[in-house]
């Protein structure tokens, strides 16, 4: 039992000489990045997603409370400085810059929609005239085509 317990002392002790690097060090001492990826909850619970959150356990982004912390997300997101700025959607996003124009219209944001609460605020800060789809496609529609 003795060899073993001193066995195992040293194989390990050199594990805890070991330098670990803080995984902060990036955001102060690498380089910047170019992309920022921000991922959210469909807003308005579509139902489709493989999670389907109980209805008595849902958010109303709409509510005061959460619209400011949607405009605090909003104000960190835009420290980034975006020059683009792309949503899950199709790449035809023809309907969601009609939505768009509404909102430059009437500075009313109607749909709980991610797209909406996050995109628009964005578009509208930095005065970007486009919002690009992105999506992946089933594997079945890639082999389809």
């Amino acid at each position: 039992m003795r060899p073993l317990t001193l066995s195992l002392l040293l194989v390990t002790f050199p594990l805890l000489a070991q330098h670990v690097p803080d995984p902060d060090d990036i955001l102060v001492t690498g380089p910047r990045p170019k992309v920022l990826l921000v991922g959210t909850f469909h807003f308005e619970y579509y139902d489709l997603d493989a999670h389907v959150t109980d209805k008595d356990k849902r958010v109303n982004v709409k509510e005061p409370k959460r619209q400011q912390e949607m405009q605090e997300l909003v104000d960190h997101i835009a420290r980034f400085k975006p020059t683009a700025i792309a949503v899950e959607a199709g790449p035809n996003t023809g309907w969601l810059m009609k939505r768009y124009a509404e909102y430059q219209r009437t500075d009313s944001i109607q749909r709980a929609d991610e797209r909406e609460q996050i995109g628009f605020r964005l578009m509208k800060r930095f005065a970007l005239d486009t919002l690009y789809g992105v999506d992946a496609r089933t594997l079945v529609a890639d082999l389809v085509d």
